[in-house]
């Protein structure tokens, strides 16, 4: 694996893979090098990219959630972001880690913010398990 730095001279976020499209073949066409961190973003413009495995991650807080509710019970999932691929794979590995692994641990509901809702007034509007 070979290492080059690299000078940028600003940042993309991108919610989804095909948000930021336009901007990444601006870019690119100005011959601006570009480094994505965690983008679903469907292209091969770009120098460089990081990313995390979301369902690694999931999987993982799925093993911890159950072992604190002592592999019995029912939760909710509250998600930054529906409209972001990271939140969709999160929530969706969760769930199937849960359903595979843990029959005595249940999904009472998944909410997911929409920009406009805080997760305080999510949980106004959960029903008590």
């Amino acid at each position: 694996m070979s290492f080059r730095k690299i000078r940028t001279r600003g940042s993309l976020a991108s919610l989804t893979s095909q948000s930021g499209r336009a901007q990444l073949a601006e870019a690119c066409g100005s011959q601006i090098p570009v480094v994505i961190e965690d983008s679903g973003i469907e292209s091969d413009r770009y120098t460089s990219a990081g990313g995390s495995d979301h369902a690694a991650a999931a999987k993982l807080a799925a093993h911890h959630l159950c072992e604190a509710l002592g592999n019995s019970g029912e939760f909710a999932s509250l998600a930054h972001q529906y409209a972001t691929e990271a939140s969709v794979e999160r929530v969706e590995s969760c769930k199937k880690e849960i359903e595979e692994k843990y029959a005595d641990v249940k999904v009472a509901q998944v909410n997911l913010v929409d920009g406009e809702e805080s997760h305080a007034d999510m949980l106004k509007n959960t029903p008590e398990a």
